[in-house]
């Protein structure tokens, strides 16, 4: 029984966690420069209505990715970084392959001191979406709050779409995170109970 105990123990100590979460912005576009017209091929004008889903970790790193490689930013005075990953939403898709920085990936959030400002970053710089919150840490977001969403999308000469919208926040859902090997190791400690409870009491 005591052994039971302590499977129990280890198993809800190792499976705590926080939970990511998911941020859903909705609102209208405010201003529109299309030199490289993906905007237009996107049906995005001014006034259109877009949205932006984010998957956001506070327990986990930010990263920037180049050429496959990514690199952990570091906290620094005033700054906190953390994971956060662009999931869904009114992208602008870049044309004719972009001006080549395609090949990178930004996942993060940073919450800023100064000002006490937050932000989201996700997708390649050919295809960057970004969500700039005033007076708020995204930590500290609730749904109805404020934010201003950034899309931006480039073409092969260099050429750039930037998209502008006022957005609020319409919803914050808790992301279903699974752990197999903790569920797995907890299985096999069980059995191993009772084939060792078993053997005692037939030795008896």
């Amino acid at each position: 029984m005591k052994l039971l105990y302590i499977l129990f123990i280890l198993f809800w100590s190792t499976s705590s966690y926080s939970t990511p979460m998911y941020y859903t912005f909705e609102g209208d576009v405010v201003f529109v420069r299309d030199d490289a017209g993906a905007a237009s091929i996107a049906g995005i004008g001014l006034g259109s209505l877009v949205s932006y889903t984010f998957l956001v970790d506070y327990d986990l790193d930010g990263t920037f990715t180049e050429n496959g490689t990514t690199t952990t930013i570091t906290d620094s005075p005033g700054d906190h970084f953390y994971f956060a990953d662009y999931i869904s939403g009114s992208a602008m898709s870049m044309i004719n392959g972009g001006s080549g920085d395609s090949r990178t990936e930004n996942n993060y959030g940073n919450d800023h001191s100064a000002g006490h400002k937050g932000s989201l970053r996700g997708n390649s710089k050919d295809e960057l979406v970004g969500i700039n919150i005033d007076n708020l840490f995204v930590s500290e977001l609730s749904v109805g709050d404020f934010a201003t969403g950034i899309s931006w999308a480039y073409d092969n000469l260099g050429n750039n779409s930037y998209v502008r919208s006022d957005l609020s926040l319409v919803s914050i859902k808790p992301a279903t995170v699974s752990a197999p090997p903790v569920y797995i190791l907890f299985i096999i400690g069980i059995i191993l109970l009772v084939y060792f409870n078993h053997r005692i009491l037939y030795a008896k």
